[in-house]
C-alpha cells in the first residue's frame, strides 16, 4: 500500500489565544456562587472555579476564540455572550479574546500529524471465522 500524498504532508502548528470570560448578569442566586465582575483568563486549562455547568455551556464558543477565530453574538463588539443552562437563575457570561497572546502549541500539531498519518494504515484482522 502507498501512502497518499494527504498522509505525507506536513500540519502547520496549532496557536492559542487568551480568552477572558466574565460574569456580566446574575438573575437570582447562582449555585455555584458566581457573581458580577467575576473573571477568568482562560488559556489551555479548565479555568479553576468556574462551574461546571457553566463551562459546559461556553464550552464550544470558548474553544472557537482560543483557536483564534472571529465570531460575535453582539455585532461590533468582538465578544460572545453565552448563558448559563439553569432556568430560574440566570447567569450571562461574555466571553472576548485577549489580543497579543497567540501562543503556539507544536505537540499538537504533532499529534493531529501522526492521527492523519493512521488512517491511511490499512487495518489487520486478528481474527477469522
Amino acid at each position: 500500500m502507498t501512502k497518499s500524498k494527504k498522509s505525507m504532508r506536513k500540519i502547520g502548528g496549532l496557536s492559542f489565544n487568551d480568552v477572558k470570560v466574565r460574569v456580566v448578569f446574575v438573575k437570582g442566586i447562582c449555585n455555584a456562587g458566581h457573581k458580577v465582575g467575576q473573571e477568568w483568563i482562560v488559556r489551555r486549562h479548565t479555568p479553576t472555579g468556574l462551574c461546571v455547568s457553566a463551562f459546559h455551556s461556553i464550552f464550544q464558543s470558548l474553544y472557537f476564540l482560543l483557536r483564534g477565530e472571529k465570531l460575535e453574538t453582539v455585532p461590533g463588539s468582538g465578544v460572545i455572550m453565552s448563558a448559563c443552562p439553569d432556568a430560574w437563575n440566570q447567569v450571562v457570561f461574555e466571553l472576548s479574546p485577549i489580543p497579543g497572546t497567540k501562543r503556539k502549541s507544536p505537540k499538537l500539531s504533532e499529534t493531529f500529524g501522526l492521527v492523519e498519518y493512521l488512517q491511511h494504515l490499512p487495518l489487520r484482522k486478528k481474527y477469522t471465522k
